[in-house]
């Protein structure tokens, strides 16, 4: 529609007529730039703040990752601690069992199947 308008503008308008459609013309490049880039700033936003929302849920999730990492760690350590002191008592128990006579041996006494089921 403007297309059509612009040669009937230029022929009633004259020589004056070329300026001012230069004029318009240059304006409306300009709104057009102005809308687009203003188009295109609105679009970053949204970008920018999914972004930020999902740097929010790796750094969530990246700490629940780090804690869980301590918490098996800590684990570990216990279970290690646990199994050494309970392999000094299997030692030990099987040091008195080796001191016996050998006719005492194949057997374990109420005692020491007690003892046994103690270490855990």
């Amino acid at each position: 529609m403007i297309a059509a308008a612009l040669p009937w503008l230029m022929e009633k308008l004259g020589g004056r007529g070329v300026s001012i459609a230069l004029a318009f013309a240059a304006g409306m490049a300009a709104l057009i730039a102005a809308y687009q880039m203003g188009g295109n700033a609105e679009r970053k936003r949204g970008e920018a703040a999914t972004l930020r929302a999902q740097v929010a849920v790796l750094k969530r999730d990246a700490k629940i990752a780090k804690d869980a990492a301590d918490v098996a760690r800590k684990i570990a350590e216990a279970s290690e601690i646990a199994a050494s002191g309970n392999a000094e008592k299997v030692h030990a128990l099987e040091e008195e069992l080796k001191r016996r006579p050998p006719a005492d041996r194949g057997g374990l006494s109420p005692g020491d199947a007690r003892r046994l089921r103690d270490i855990r």
